[in-house]
């Protein structure tokens, strides 16, 4: 009988990043480091779709909807994850759904890192930018916090808040 020999796939660390990828992928989607060049992986041009994802993540901030900017932003970063606008995005949109109870900013400091490490455009200005916006949502939640909280749980979100200061650093 002729028995078809079938190669199966692993699944291999990547050398750079760590995560798991097949031992076929040409490179690792995560990081994009080279795991196989011989995969012939064609080049799909996508950047209509990620535009599309990021225009619906506009307009979900601007109906002020930040689980559908969370959603479209993610989709965006799925297909690049190094697409900067994707990130400052994300990082307005977890500021707009962060509150004292519902604590989204150390997420928002990590997306605003990340647009800022990935941006093409003057970073200091993108960072500058950021940093107002979590820095003004931060100082806003430290007013709630001092006038409208029962004094014996002020000093705790005072003090969260001041960390959220210190991660600015």
């Amino acid at each position: 009988q002729n028995i078809e020999r079938k190669k199966i796939m692993a699944l291999i660390n990547c050398p750079e990043c760590g995560k798991q990828v097949s031992d076929r992928a040409a490179s690792c989607p995560v990081c994009g480091c080279p795991i196989n060049a011989t995969a012939a992986v064609p080049q799909i041009d996508r950047s209509a779709e990620i535009e599309k994802f990021l225009d619906l993540a506009v307009k979900a901030i601007q109906g002020k909807n930040s689980d559908q900017v969370e959603k479209y932003c993610q989709s965006a970063l799925e297909i690049d994850p190094q697409n900067s606008r994707a990130w400052e995005l994300e990082a307005r949109g977890l500021l707009f759904n962060s509150s004292l109870k519902t604590n989204k900013i150390p997420q928002a400091i990590g997306a605003a890192a990340n647009a800022v490490e990935f941006t093409s455009a003057d970073k200091g200005e993108l960072a500058a930018s950021l940093y107002d916006s979590i820095y003004e949502h931060i100082t806003g939640l430290l007013n709630i916090a001092i006038i409208n909280m029962p004094t014996m749980y002020a000093p705790q979100y005072v003090l969260q808040c001041m960390n959220y200061y210190g991660a600015l650093l």
